[in-house]
């Protein structure tokens, strides 16, 4: 008898006929109409009325009698005709019957699941979705035996695939998925590769919808990558490094739990201790580049923070300390850089053709990233807990192995770009400035001078190509910033007409090179700390240069101001940081430059007054505000409004005398004891002299 369904407890399954196999595999009829004929007789035994022993014969012929590849009417049919309570009830037995173990019957209910899913019609139907819940907990069943579990994989596979609601569906049960391939990783390959498809597909779905909801699969496939050690942890990277690069380019992962300096969440921790397996390992270059790419995309979203925090969680131990991991990285992506860079010779480094060397131009990239990321993590190195971890680097031989690994790498990448130089010297082609191995030498360069001591025979030999081939390197600016406030480099740079090239970027930057055509959108402004950068160079160059040489650039320096009043914009709403250089700026270009004696009529009268309008502001904005605020008291504001109010101090042009009168007449004498001594002696020369403001007026 058939017994009825109960949802607080799943009816047994009445016995069926002994059978004589397994469900036998499909053959072939001898014709089409007998075939239907039987097809129907045996459907006939699936009424939802009739016993339990007529649906297992059913279940146990059907195979024989229906072709899905030929015949899909008669896999719709069947479809049609099935019971489903009793489908469900196969798939959720618990106990053997007294005929049949309930593997075998678990067997019957998935082979005619799978069968259905091979119709692309049938995969989408809501009478197969619904059995999703129910075959998923079938894949961790002790039970379960391969063949099955690779078909459940294979019917999950098609209603992922079919329709992204299956997508959707089958998506919720991906940590079960992921289990399969840590489970079965060694004992059977082809499900836990069937189940690591799957993952792929899923994340696929997702991005293609541009849903962040496949991010949420990443910590399901950093636990893979963590915990197998077959071939399919390789497999497993190169999902993982796709995931990790889309990631990056994301602008919206608020469904993935990311590090930050503070919390390093486990995922995260799961792919460092995969990364260093490894690259521990005697592997093939594809597997170790596989590594690095997702040692490179980490250290770009997640900070330096993921080399040095510590583990924090349970699992398996990690194999090196963080700053063993961070001493082996230095070594092999520096090592592989010296490598490339000695392969890549300058004259063909803008050709593409080979294979093999765009391929090295990637690993390039992706090998500089590493290392500066190395740099960073090594620069924040303190007393937090979020350094923690590489703290021990910073003493004894792991530092000096790291060291000396970096010089090794920088000066392989100084000996490239003055080799580049001297193809460039005697061949002038722009190819050689603009291809990848040259664009990625100079950005580790530019790292390299802006935090590390470089000699002065070092500096002076790089700077023709640093100015060269600023207009398309804005990273190069930090680098020349910093090595022009050395009197060897800054020569150099004022040889290489350094000034009219950092103005002419800075131009660049802004948009203002050429007019954009029109309905085309503007470049975006430069961001702040590029400004920053540009701005200081040239206030080394101020503070350094005679009066003579200055004004051999007077025309540079005034394309300067104006791209200066530009930028400051709403001078009280920009960067206090930023502002400050700019009055800094302005106030030494107008002392020393343009506007040393009385205004000439030829001088543009707005640009005067928006000088006037900065330099004033900033000044009583600091004396209003009495240098309250973290931005205040950073050494840098202070020093560029030191700076400034010298200049106005010292200068006989008439514009000082303006901002003297227009701001600073009616000033207090109680507001200048907010002042440091030596601010305030400057303001009391320019400012607050009685005598300088009536005769300014």
């Amino acid at each position: 008898m058939t017994r009825p369904l109960q949802p607080a407890s799943p009816p047994a399954i009445d016995p069926p006929p002994p059978p004589s196999a397994s469900p036998p595999p499909a053959s072939p009829s001898a014709s089409s109409s007998s075939s239907h004929t039987q097809l129907l007789k045996c459907l006939s035994l699936l009424t939802a009325a009739g016993p339990d022993e007529n649906k297992f014969v059913a279940l146990l012929l059907l195979p024989r009698l229906l072709h899905p590849e030929t015949d899909s009417a008669g896999l719709t049919l069947c479809f049609d005709r099935m019971d489903w309570s009793f489908v469900h009830r196969l798939l959720i037995a618990e106990h053997d019957t007294p005929d049949m173990p309930q593997e075998a019957l678990h067997s019957i209910a998935v082979h005619m699941l799978a069968g259905f899913a091979l119709n692309d019609e049938l995969v989408q139907r809501p009478e197969l979705l619904e059995q999703v819940p129910h075959l998923v907990p079938l894949l961790a069943n002790e039970t379960t035996g391969a063949e099955v579990r690779e078909y459940i994989l294979q019917t999950l596979y098609r209603i992922a695939t079919a329709t992204p609601k299956g997508a959707a569906l089958v998506g919720a049960y991906a940590e079960s998925i992921g289990a399969v391939v840590i489970a079965h990783a060694k004992e059977d390959e082809a499900a836990a590769s069937l189940a690591l498809n799957l993952l792929s597909v899923l994340f696929a779905h997702a991005q293609a919808a541009t849903s962040p909801a496949g991010f949420e699969l990443v910590p399901i496939v950093a636990k893979i990558f963590s915990s197998i050690e077959t071939k399919l942890k390789f497999d497993a990277a190169s999902l993982l490094s796709e995931m990790t690069i889309a990631l990056d380019a994301a602008s919206d992962a608020a469904t993935l739990s990311l590090p930050t300096p503070q919390s390093m969440p486990a995922w995260a921790l799961d792919v460092r201790l995969g990364v260093m397996n490894i690259l521990r390992s005697k592997i093939g270059t594809d597997h170790r580049d596989l590594a690095f790419v997702l040692t490179a995309s980490m250290l770009r979203i997640h900070t330096p923070a993921w080399l040095s925090l510590k583990q924090a969680f349970s699992g398996p131990p990690s194999p090196l300390t963080p700053a063993q991991f961070t001493m082996l990285l230095t070594h092999l992506a520096g090592g592989e850089i010296r490598l490339l860079l000695d392969d890549a010779a300058p004259t063909d480094a803008a050709d593409s053709s080979s294979s093999s060397q765009t391929r090295g131009e990637t690993r390039l990239v992706v090998c500089a990233d590493i290392i500066e990321g190395v740099m960073r993590a090594l620069m924040e190195i303190g007393d937090d807990a979020e350094t923690a971890g590489l703290r021990e680097v910073s003493g004894g031989e792991t530092i000096q192995s790291v060291r000396q690994s970096l010089h090794e790498t920088f000066d392989a990448v100084m000996a490239y770009v003055v080799d580049v130089w001297a193809h460039y010297q005697h061949t002038p082609a722009q190819r050689l400035l603009t291809s990848t191995s040259t664009r990625t030498a100079l950005r580790l360069l530019a790292t390299y001078l802006a935090e590390a001591d470089c000699t002065a025979e070092q500096t002076v030999a790089l700077m023709p190509v640093l100015v060269l081939a600023l207009p398309g390197n804005p990273g190069l600016i930090p680098a020349i910033e910093t090595v022009t406030a050395d009197t060897p480099a800054r020569e150099a740079f004022l040889a290489r007409d350094g000034v009219k090239a950092v103005v002419n970027f800075w131009l660049a930057q802004q948009g203002a090179a050429k007019p954009p055509p029109p309905l085309s959108p503007r470049p975006p402004p430069p961001e702040p700390m590029v400004i920053r950068s540009v701005v200081s160079t040239l206030l080394n160059i101020l503070t350094t240069s005679s009066s003579t040489e200055l004004k051999s650039h007077a025309e540079t320096f005034r394309t300067a101001v104006r791209l200066a009043i530009a930028a400051a914009g709403g001078a009280p709403s920009a960067p206090l940081i930023l502002r400050a250089h700019l009055a800094a700026f302005l106030a030494l270009v107008a002392r020393d430059v343009l506007y040393s004696n009385k205004i000439n009529a030829n001088d543009e009268t707005t640009t005067i007054d928006a000088i006037i309008a900065l330099i004033g502001t900033f000044l009583r904005d600091g004396i209003d505000d009495g240098f309250r605020g973290v931005e205040w008291q950073a050494e840098a504001v202070r020093d560029l409004y030191l700076l400034t109010a010298s200049a106005v101090a010292s200068s006989g042009g008439n514009w000082a005398g303006r901002i003297r009168k227009e701001y600073f007449a009616d000033l207090s004498e109680s507001k200048l004891g907010r002042l440091e001594p030596e601010m305030r002696e400057a303001l009391q020369r320019s400012v607050l002299s009685k005598k300088v403001a009536l005769e300014s007026s």
